[in-house]
């Protein structure tokens, strides 16, 4: 949803805080990169950080926010900009 949320928002902050987070332990990225196929959808995939890392503190959007609502956070900006009247 990085990628996603960087193109509803302009706004890449997210998109680099994930590729920090996944370069740090250890991730290749080259691996993140795949065509795209009819079955692609916008998902919620933000385990990392409604799960995993949910009472660690990140910085977004000169906030300092837990795991828990930087996922919040990305998956209220993604609805709402892309459902509804904002929706194509």
């Amino acid at each position: 949803p990085a990628y996603h949320y960087a193109l509803v928002t302009g706004d890449t902050e997210f998109l680099r805080l994930t590729l920090k987070l996944a370069k740090e332990i250890g991730v290749d990225q080259a691996s993140l990169v795949h065509a795209l196929q009819n079955h692609d959808e916008l998902t919620y995939e933000l385990l990392h950080f409604a799960a995993g890392h949910r009472d660690d503190v990140f910085e977004l959007g000169g906030e300092e926010l837990t795991g828990a609502e930087v996922a919040e956070k990305v998956q209220n900006t993604l609805r709402e900009r892309l459902t509804g009247e904002n929706g194509p």
